[in-house]
């Protein structure tokens, strides 16, 4: 029964140790995968941080140089909005997994939606440059249509000899139609409130004369000249109403493109957080999984530990018998040394076989010397009894001890007739247990 127990126990621990490898072996390729795929996610979600950084970068330098757009700015959306939807879906061709928790997946919908809403403020920019590109060549045409038809007002006074305050109200309207210029185009670059306000102030001005003129009855008074002044009122009110809608333009350019720059902090630190939560994650992760092989080898060294412990059990209980084996087989054939082939195996677990084997092989000698004793016992009380049987008259002998001595030897041979048996009895058993061992 012991054996059985050390064999089961021996069985139990290389199952144990054997899944224990297999685990920690699948763990550790799983934890470099693992790590490989965090690393390639958490790189992605790090790039979105510098495309949402290039991206507000690009389209200031597109206002700096007076562009719709640009092509640094149409691949740094189309990347952002890829791997945006990447790390939402996932995508097994380039290593990205789904969001791994609700929190994740939930921060990235909230960046999906303010993604959105920022590039409707892109597309209003290139809205609002593509106005600016459109009717700033219109513009500038209009002022330079104005300049020299206030030129022409000027030069048509000086041939009609008019009085000097006339030739020099009209002088400064082609002073105020360049300042009208400069501050506008000074507006554009810099969007200073100075050039706004110098800009509507020469404007101003420019239709406060323009309006005297057209009432000043010297000027009527002169056909041509006075179509002169109606040509630049028809002029000036187009060229007012061009450059309201082109000041309001920048203004509103000027205001999405502070929304932009707020919206792209937003994107930049929720993307951040993002980054941040993808990292903890891994961390968890790769805490859980070291945490795990930690255990799973306390565990191994623990069964390795168990396992020399019953191996010492092992030699212990085998040296013992290899002892008995050796002295089962003294009984029968004492100090005898075990002989061996020149070919057989002289290792412990032979010597103790082969002493098994002699006592064995002894045994059966003995029992057929005690079966040999036993017929002879047999005999030896048959001839007894029939010395008893025959025809001799007990009564007639005068020594009565002789009787005596008869009859105790005929029940001293039945007694060892029946202990002769017994112990043949015993012998087979123990043979046929020694046979059953040998098997």
């Amino acid at each position: 029964m012991k054996m059985v127990k050390i064999t089961s126990k021996i069985k139990f621990i290389i199952s144990v140790l054997s899944v224990i490898i297999i685990v920690v072996g699948a763990v550790t390729i799983y934890l470099n995968h693992k790590t490989q795929k965090d690393s390639n996610v958490i790189n992605i979600a790090g790039k979105q941080r510098m495309l949402t950084q290039k991206i507000a970068k690009d389209i200031f330098l597109c206002d700096k140089f007076f562009l719709a757009s640009s092509k640094d700015l149409e691949n740094a959306i189309h990347e952002f909005e890829t791997s945006l939807n990447d790390l939402i879906k996932g995508n097994e061709k380039k290593g990205i997994y789904a969001p791994p928790s609700e929190d994740i997946e939930s921060s990235l919908l909230l960046i999906q939606k303010n993604w959105l809403d920022f590039m409707e403020d892109i597309k209003i920019y290139r809205e609002k440059k593509e106005f600016y590109t459109k009717n700033k060549e219109n513009l500038i045409y209009k002022n330079q249509e104005l300049l020299e038809k206030s030129d022409m007002l000027v030069r048509k006074m000086i041939t009609l000899n008019l009085d000097g305050s006339y030739i020099d109200r009209s002088g400064k309207q082609r002073m105020l139609t360049q300042k009208m210029a400069f501050h506008i185009s000074s507006f554009i670059s810099n969007r200073s409130s100075f050039d706004f306000k110098s800009f509507y102030e020469a404007m101003d001005n420019y239709e406060k004369t323009l309006l005297v003129f057209s009432q000043d009855s010297t000027i009527k008074s002169n056909v041509e000249l006075y179509d002169i002044v109606n040509d630049i009122s028809a002029l000036f009110e187009e060229f007012k109403k061009d450059s309201y809608q082109f000041v309001d333009n920048e203004l509103a350019l000027d205001k999405i493109l502070d929304k932009i720059a707020l919206k792209n902090v937003m994107l930049l630190d929720s993307m951040d957080e993002i980054v941040t939560s993808y990292s903890n994650y891994s961390k968890a992760q790769r805490n859980f999984l070291q945490n795990f092989q930690y255990i799973a080898t306390i565990l191994a060294i623990i069964f390795i530990i168990y396992s020399f412990v019953l191996v010492n059990d092992i030699q212990r209980l085998f040296h013992k018998f290899l002892s008995h084996s050796k002295d089962i087989s003294n009984i029968t054939t004492p100090n005898q040394p075990v002989m061996f082939a020149e070919d057989e195996p002289t290792d412990e677990l032979s010597v103790a076989s082969k002493h098994i084997d002699t006592f064995a092989n002894n045994i059966n000698d003995i029992i057929a010397e005690a079966n040999k004793a036993l017929e002879d016992s047999k005999k030896a009380i048959e001839k007894l009894a029939n010395i008893s049987q025959t025809e001799v008259d007990f009564e007639n002998i005068e020594d009565k001890n002789i009787k005596k001595a008869l009859d105790t030897s005929e029940d001293i041979a039945i007694q060892s007739l029946q202990d002769l048996a017994n112990t043949a009895n015993m012998l087979k058993k123990l043979q046929q247990n020694f046979n059953s061992l040998n098997k």
